[in-house]
């Protein structure tokens, strides 16, 4: 059994229009320089829902309605863990790339299953995402809060 650093938790934010999913080019590591969903690291004291607003607008330059949760991705590159909470986001403007994204780009989700400079993960869901809307259905898994404070 190999054994992992510390997980991180992430969060993605996930926009479909007419068939295109919205992807970030990366400038960091991990994944520099590939295409993914727009997203991040989960920072300290922030919920799900907090993070991924944060990251939408660091790096998509726009404001976003987080819905549901699209998908769970358990991630092992480059000897780190990450766990990828990935929700749909409605956005509240135009989009710009932006912080930690080089470009960001509207790609129809069959061709961004099959690019090899789009994240394994993200391809995987773009599969799955292409699939599902194609049957007239709507991938989801509720995301559900509960928050004492």
């Amino acid at each position: 059994m190999q054994v992992w650093p510390e997980s991180e938790l992430c969060v993605g934010g996930v926009a479909v229009r007419d068939g295109r999913i919205l992807l970030v080019k990366r400038v960091h590591k991990p994944a520099a320089g590939y295409w993914s969903i727009p997203g991040g690291r989960v920072e300290k004291g922030e919920t799900l829902e907090e993070a991924v607003r944060r990251e939408m607008l660091e790096e998509c330059g726009v404001d976003v309605e987080v819905g549901d949760i699209v998908c769970v991705a358990e991630v092992l590159r480059d000897g780190k863990h990450y766990v990828i909470v990935d929700f749909y986001v409605e956005f509240k403007g135009e989009v710009r790339a932006g912080g930690d994204a080089l470009d960001a780009a509207w790609i129809e989700l069959k061709e961004a299953s099959r690019r090899e400079d789009v994240v394994e993960s993200a391809r995987e869901l773009c599969r799955l995402l292409s699939e599902t809307l194609s049957e007239g259905k709507i991938l989801r898994s509720p995301y559900i809060k509960e928050l004492f404070r």
